[in-house]
């Protein structure tokens, strides 16, 4: 197909253009389809999306069964648009059902979603519409079923019935800033006894390998929290250390180099030494490209500080100095009494703080006039996470229609 325009034209406006149409236009003919699949022009359109304005997607996160077990069979999502003086909330944006039958948290990385279930893990793109689900591990954490069997619907997730006991193990998913391929680590809960190895590492790399499957990095040298929430910035995946069964107090904050496959301490900020506040009471996050990290003060004050990296140059070496610093320290009162234990945060272009809770309400937070407006969102039970739409390919299966 000779449009008789320029092909880096073409490719430049394609590269603005929202997945769902790119999804399409991939049908216009070969050479279209090559263009758009290319892991350049993925990359380039990622790129121009995370440009655009902050959005939010909401995450179902209960489903109770019989026992009062939280299991999940469908997945709702749906989208926040933030505009200067309103929130839209979209109506069910999108339903993923036939997913395995699971008790779910979830992670986001680049516009795919990743599903971490007490049995399966399933990642999904809602903007392309496909799905993965990953294989078993080489470490199981202990869990005990009557009955297990292949979920016809999901090739390589199971469906498990009969008693069972809580999983004991969290999932980082990020990028690795050097191959730009996407890895998902798992670590393990501090207290398992020996039997269970809870002192070693799993990370799959999701390529177009069918038959991938995990491999066993070492030990780690952290007691990690499986807790916490964990975030991914710049080609890291972070997390908090557990704060009963790691061994050094001073150690709070680690990272994992994607690229390097390994551990390593962070500094933290001076609220983490303060034994008066609990860790609970704090979450890791990413915000201006940084880590970010909020810490509930009181039941009145919210503060968000931010990790910089300093690069001091000198004639004999380069060497990074990490600092902190609080950016925002947010007055709650009259407002709510607490935001929650998750939320997502993000920015603006005119300096707006944007803040989705864990409950109903979005806040925005202005930094000049210190005003904090709340909106209900009008959704409960939901998990909320920034988006960006991508084309990141997962290497797996279109969602099943009427999903």
């Amino acid at each position: 197909m000779d449009s008789g325009l320029p092909h880096d034209l073409i490719l430049g406006i394609l590269g603005n253009l929202p997945v769902s149409s790119l999804v399409r236009f991939k049908c216009v003919s070969k050479q279209w389809f090559s263009w758009i699949t290319a892991p350049d022009f993925t990359n380039q359109h990622l790129s121009n999306q995370q440009k655009n304005a902050a959005r939010f997607l909401l995450v179902s996160t209960t489903r109770f069964n019989k026992s009062g077990i939280r299991f999940m069979e469908d997945i709702l999502v749906d989208s926040i648009v933030v505009n200067k003086k309103s929130i839209t909330v979209g109506r069910s944006w999108m339903i993923i059902d036939n997913i395995p039958e699971d008790c779910y948290d979830m992670l986001h990385c680049d516009g795919v979603l990743c599903f971490n279930g007490y049995f399966n893990i399933k990642l999904i793109n809602p903007g392309t519409e496909e799905s993965r689900t990953l294989p078993q591990g080489f470490v199981f954490s202990p869990h005990h079923c009557s009955s297990s069997q292949p979920d016809p619907h999901n090739p390589g997730a199971y469906i498990h019935t009969g008693q069972w006991h809580s999983p004991r193990q969290q999932l980082g998913f990020g990028r690795d800033f050097v191959t730009k391929q996407y890895k998902i680590i798992k670590v393990f809960n501090p207290e398992l006894n020996e039997y269970f190895h809870p002192e070693l590492c799993e990370i799959f790399t999701l390529d177009t390998n069918p038959w991938a499957s995990w491999k066993i990095i070492g030990v780690v040298p952290y007691k990690i929290d499986i807790s916490a929430t964990p975030v991914h910035v710049n080609g890291a995946i972070y997390w908090f250390t557990d704060v009963i069964y790691h061994p050094f107090p001073s150690t709070i904050i680690v990272m994992f180099d994607i690229h390097k496959e390994k551990f390593e301490a962070t500094p933290h900020p001076s609220c983490c030494s303060n034994p008066t506040r609990p860790r609970s009471l704090m979450q890791l996050g990413s915000l201006r490209g940084c880590l970010c990290l909020a810490e509930q003060e009181s039941d009145t004050q919210l503060n968000i500080w931010i990790m910089e990296d300093m690069i001091n140059s000198s004639p004999d070496k380069v060497k990074s100095t990490v600092t902190w610093e609080k950016i925002f320290g947010i007055n709650l009162l009259l407002i709510d009494r607490r935001i929650g234990l998750r939320f997502s945060i993000a920015e603006r272009k005119d300096g707006i703080l944007l803040i989705c809770g864990c409950g109903d309400k979005m806040y925005l937070y202005d930094p000049k006039s210190k005003n904090l407006t709340v909106a209900s969102h009008g959704r409960d039970q939901f998990v909320p996470t920034t988006f960006t739409e991508s084309l990141v390919p997962l290497y797996g299966h279109r969602l099943e229609p009427g999903t």
